[in-house]
């Protein structure tokens, strides 16, 4: 199932009665939208195919807000008749036309939606959600908004401290799931946008002004014509890389700015009831995506497709770290005789010097008295530096060496250049380092009384996606292991191959094996491909974990678990990629089992509850928890038990 972020629920309008507002909105719009419509097939097609997609939408019925329920107005027979009478030309223009008109409808009705939601925000404190023209969530009695929220736990007598507990452990984590079929042109979203901003421009332009409202009007016309001309779909078949690119899309244009936007409205809701609670910490909601490692059912899916994804994402978090980096420097050019800057942010500058003494020369001279500026120059040095190595890594492949100097030979690692005397890089290793480098110039303006909200607002944006963006969810079918370990017990010539093994020996030859820190699986064997693959996705995740940070993938989904040998199946195989370590014991790895058909799902209590009453299960799942206590994800399907 794909994600597509759609608008959140809104209270209702400030009356009981049915929405007079919007009803005259939806209206006016679609009395624009069907006129606009229309001009463009009349620009766009010829005269006779034109009369037809305009006859064929009188039969269909009227569409006005009081006549939408009337279904007796539609010709069932007068559509069929007409339809049988078109020639494949026809048939392809008329389901060009009518998807342009729903989807021109949809947008209008979206802006509604959120029109409706503001006007009630500013007539009435206490919206009253029994609209029925509102979506089901919006006439729910339970607040709709933050502030709404904590303004009821006040009333209700919920104790500060009790919220702040609360608040302190949110941890909400989003996950897209992939979808192949999901794949909508990134020019084609664009047009969409663009025409829903000349919508709204239109309908706040004022009377007073025709000339204006005419331009707005040919500019609407003139962008539908160019969506009209425009193939909806890519001509060739789409790779799981621009799969990745199309999921992301979501990320660049609406969740990099939402959540900044998001802190600041929990931020001002607790003020105005809560003044003394300390807000969630910034990183209280993060992304996970399917796209690019749910290799369950896709062949595509190779571990060197995932390794590329990882390496996707990062990129475009540098490229817009950047970007905001570059924006700063624009912005802070506070001059050290007006302003001076904390004690500790100098101490930086003059280690940043001595790293980096190219930068120096070049901008010392400019931004002598302004540290801020100079302070960011050397941030943004490291951030192309971390983009071209990076560049570097995607290149290379997950199997090159964790030390890639041999690859680039006479250059630093990644084919950086080497700081002379020593073995540091310049690069950001970590995104703490980089984080710390803004906190550090956010703390100096705070000692002087300043504040920057586009800083905060970065700051923010690094603690959400750091530089991964989105963690990476492996997802992969029990068999498949399964099969795996049976390959690898008739190598290894075991008494009773793993296949031929009753659920409880399993069991207990798995954790037998979990506990030894004796290597299982030995190298240089050649195994078919679904075994060695197999063993390389996990091998890959190590090797993410080792270059990324562990928050870049350490979940991995069983689909079709039926039994307690599902997930320990997972663990052995990663324990031999080095994720599991026995001595510790701790596991880098959470192992997440989908139960799926109904049969699984009763059986999923009793499954879970053998497990946890294994100390050493318990051990590993407790090493993934920073609060000292177990960790488990389980996922519950829907698909095959609605099937049953």
């Amino acid at each position: 199932m794909a994600v597509t972020p759609t608008p959140l629920a809104s209270p209702a309008a400030p009356s009981s009665e049915p929405a007079p507002r919007v009803i005259r909105l939806l209206g006016e719009r679609l009395e624009l939208v069907e006129e606009l419509w229309e001009s463009v097939l009349r620009s766009e097609c010829p005269p006779q195919r034109v009369e037809k997609l305009l006859r064929l939408k009188q039969l269909s019925g009227p569409v006005t807000p009081s006549e939408l329920a009337d279904e007796t107005s539609v010709d069932t027979e007068g559509i069929v008749r007409l339809i049988r009478e078109m020639d494949l030309a026809d048939g392809i223009a008329a389901a060009r036309a009518f998807s342009l008109y729903f989807q021109l409808v949809n947008i209008l009705e979206q802006h509604i939606e959120e029109d409706s939601y503001l006007e009630s925000l500013r007539s009435s404190p206490q919206p009253v959600r029994n609209d029925p023209f509102l979506p089901p969530l919006a006439r729910q009695s339970e607040p709709a908004t933050f502030r709404e929220l904590f303004e009821r736990l006040r009333g209700l007598g919920l104790p500060p401290a009790q919220l702040e507990a609360l608040l302190r452990e949110l941890d909400i984590r989003l996950v897209f799931t992939a979808h192949p079929t999901e794949i909508v042109r990134h020019t084609v979203r664009h047009k969409q946008r663009r025409v829903a901003a000349l919508i709204q421009r239109l309908q706040l332009s004022t009377p007073a002004n025709p000339e204006d409202r005419d331009s707005l009007r040919q500019q609407l016309k003139e962008e539908i014509r160019l969506w009209w001309r425009t193939d909806e779909l890519h001509q060739f078949k789409p790779t799981v890389i621009n799969e990745v690119d199309y999921a992301l899309h979501y990320f660049q244009q609406v969740l990099f700015d939402a959540m900044p936007q998001l802190r600041r409205r929990i931020r001002s809701a607790l003020a105005s009831s809560y003044p003394d609670v300390v807000p969630p910490r910034d990183s209280f909601v993060t992304f996970g995506s399917w796209v690019g490692s749910d290799r369950d059912g896709n062949p595509s899916v190779t571990p060197e497709v995932t390794w590329k994804t990882a390496c996707y994402q990062r990129q475009i978090m540098l490229k817009r770290y950047i970007a905001s980096v570059e924006d700063l420097r624009d912005q802070l050019s506070i001059s050290m005789q007006w302003s001076p800057p904390s004690k500790a942010l100098l101490e930086s500058l003059e280690m940043d010097r001595l790293r980096f003494p190219d930068i120096y020369e070049e901008r010392a001279t400019s931004y002598r008295k302004e540290p801020y500026r100079l302070k960011l120059s050397y941030i943004l040095e490291r951030l192309h530096l971390s983009a071209r190595r990076n560049e570097q890594l995607a290149e290379a492949g997950w199997e090159a060496p964790g030390d890639a100097a041999a690859a680039f030979p006479g250059e630093g690692s990644f084919g950086l250049p080497a700081i002379a005397g020593s073995s540091q890089d310049l690069h950001f290793a970590t995104v703490e380092e980089f984080r710390n480098d803004l906190e550090l110039i956010n703390d100096s303006l705070s000692g002087t009384g300043l504040s920057c909200e586009p800083l905060e607002n970065l700051i923010a944006q690094v603690h959400t996606f750091a530089f991964c963006l989105a963690s990476l969810d492996i997802r992969q079918e029990s068999t498949r292991h399964s099969d795996a370990l049976d390959e690898l017990s008739r190598y290894l010539q075991l008494p009773v191959p793993y296949a031929e093994m009753e659920e409880e020996q399993r069991v207990q030859w798995l954790l037998s094996e979990l506990q030894t820190r004796r290597p299982l699986i030995p190298p240089s064997v050649k195994w078919t491909p679904a075994t060695a693959e197999t063993i390389d996705v996990l091998r890959m995740v190590h090797r993410l974990q080792q270059e990324f940070g562990g928050r870049i993938c350490r979940t991995y989904v069983i689909s079709m678990s039926h039994t307690v040998s599902d997930l320990l199946e997972v663990l052995l195989l990663a324990k031999e990629a080095g994720l599991v370590d026995p001595q510790a014991p701790r596991s880098d790895l959470l192992v997440v089992p989908l139960f799926e058909t109904v049969e699984d799902l009763k059986a999923a209590p009793g499954v879970m509850e053998r497990l946890f009453s294994e100390p050493f299960y318990r051990q590993l799942i407790t090493s993934l928890s920073p609060s000292g206590r177990p960790l488990q994800e389980l996922m519950l399907g829907y698909s095959d038990s609605n099937k049953d």
